[in-house]
């Protein structure tokens, strides 16, 4: 990573609850599916009940971890947030080419991709404080930054 991309900044993270509300509203369906598939079509309550009661503090878990994994970090030379992998990836803000809109239920990411190495970084719009990181991406991002339309 070059020097550049070290400098100071202010570190984001993803907002736990929505991942929390993503894990449940994926596994649990999911989940009573398999039973209901595994007993032939008959409802098992008990299996159900249990299956939840590791569903809930697994994905308490799993949000925690994925929030503390995947900082971003807003500096003056730009965007310091992860590639479709996991890994770290940084663009300037003058090397934003262009930035697209992703959903996936409940998460909202920005697909932003660089005109100088056409690397693809991959940026949570679901950041905690919420505010304050679109006050922070306003305040940085150049007036021309194509990912400002998606951040107000």
């Amino acid at each position: 990573m070059p020097e550049l991309a070290r400098t100071e900044g202010k570190v984001f993270r993803m907002a736990a609850p929505r991942l929390f509300l993503f894990l449940v509203g994926v596994g649990v369906p999911l989940f009573f599916g398999m039973v209901f598939l595994k007993n032939n079509g008959r409802f098992n309550g008990q299996l159900f009940l249990l299956g939840l009661a590791f569903l809930v503090p697994v994905s308490v878990i799993i949000s925690a971890l994925v929030s503390l994994a995947f900082p971003v970090r807003l500096t003056r030379e730009g965007i310091h947030a992860q590639n479709a992998w996991g890994l770290p990836s940084f663009v300037r803000w003058g090397d934003i080419e262009s930035a697209r809109p992703f959903t996936f239920i409940n998460l909202r990411w920005l697909r932003i991709s660089s005109s100088a190495d056409r690397e693809v970084t991959w940026l949570a719009l679901f950041q905690s404080p919420d505010a304050e990181f679109r006050v922070e991406v306003e305040r940085l991002a150049p007036p021309d930054c194509p990912l400002l339309e998606y951040v107000k």
